[in-house]
């Protein structure tokens, strides 16, 4: 046999020199993976990023607000989430229950459902879509944004990387 009656292996290294060997270099082996290893798992490019983002329900005066234009950031943290380039609004409507038991849309008096157009600089990948301050940009999540002028949350319908535009001849 390969195990000695003192526990060893050939008579000379015991069971648990043994395990603790193979434990080091099962770390080992994973700290290099983890920390060491060339990041060419995942390949990132730098691009311009266009996303839209839907606001329901808001008052004339926050339309009004957001119509300023500037810059988005988080309400909680923050963080720069782009430039709001483009704003259009519709009357708000509110799914209800008629008299006969069906559902329809109705429009809500003086609210408003806002799509702005945020353009930032930022990186894709094949998970996803960031901005430089590794901010996960996703469809359908809600957010809570602020501007200059304006706090709202709003989610995310539509995202898109701007392609440059060919120069006129």
């Amino acid at each position: 046999m390969f195990i000695s009656k003192e526990g060893k292996f050939g008579g000379k290294v015991s069971i648990i020199d043994a395990f603790v060997v193979i434990a080091i270099l099962v770390i080992g082996i994973g700290f290099f993976f983890r920390f060491i290893s060339p990041p060419d798992r995942v390949i990132t490019e730098r691009h311009e990023i266009e996303y839209t983002m839907l606001v329901r329900s808001i008052r004339a005066s926050t339309v009004r607000a957001l119509q300023e234009y500037g810059y988005l950031s988080d309400g909680r943290t923050h963080e720069e989430l782009g430039e709001i380039v483009g704003l259009t609004y519709v009357q708000a409507l509110q799914e209800d229950a008629r008299i006969d038991g069906t559902f329809g849309a109705f429009p809500v008096p003086d609210r408003y459902d806002v799509f702005l157009q945020v353009r930032v600089d930022g990186r894709v990948s094949e998970t996803g879509y960031f901005t430089f301050q590794n901010r996960a940009l996703t469809m359908g999540a809600a957010n809570r944004i602020q501007t200059k002028h304006a706090a709202t949350s709003g989610e995310i319908v539509f995202i898109r990387t701007v392609e440059e535009e060919p120069e006129p001849n």
